[in-house]
């Protein structure tokens, strides 16, 4: 936060803002920044050694720079691809994009809302993003459910399969 964002924000503790989730904030149970697990998961997953292209726009190089330091000491190398905002977002709707930086979210929205952008029905990250199906019978379940009690048990469902898929990674809240 202080060296890419410049000083402006605080860590992230919820898969998105608490202004967005108000009383489901805290519902999932998120690690800490742990360097020894991450090199754990790593040896763990399939990932072997190629660069990933991480594909950004301008406004966000020292956020990425900053990335792709943190992921260097665990053994993951990203290359930066530096885009326009038209040709960034013709790659994602074109499922071209490996790795990525976006915002999401604004305060007037609910977290419904939001979880759609990570839906089969959206054209970009929910077609092209690590969705899940596990992810998709809770997000149906999300839209069909009229009380809200239950509806929000499904929102916390959605959330634990955007966090148990590494989907979405929460890097930080903003404070302005």
């Amino acid at each position: 936060i202080d060296v890419s964002n410049n000083g402006v924000g605080t860590p992230a503790e919820n898969m998105f803002s608490t202004r967005i989730l108000g009383d489901l904030a805290g519902k999932v149970e998120m690690e800490t920044y742990n360097e020894a697990l991450a090199k754990d998961y790593l040896a763990k997953s399939r990932y072997n050694g190629e660069p990933i292209t991480f594909s950004i726009t301008p406004d966000v190089v020292a956020m990425a720079q900053s990335i792709q330091a943190d992921l260097h000491k665990i053994g993951i190398e990203l290359e930066i691809e530096q885009l326009d905002g038209n040709d960034w977002t013709t790659k994602l709707l074109n499922s071209e994009i490996e790795m990525t930086i976006g915002a999401f979210g604004a305060d007037i929205q609910a977290a419904e809302d939001v979880l759609n952008s990570f839906s089969q029905y959206s054209p970009a990250y929910g077609n092209n993003m690590g969705r899940t199906a596990e992810f998709d019978v809770a997000y149906d379940k999300v839209k069909a459910e009229a009380d809200e009690a239950t509806r929000d048990g499904h929102v916390v469902e959605c959330l634990q399969e955007l966090y148990n898929g590494a989907t979405l990674i929460p890097l930080y809240e903003a404070t302005a």
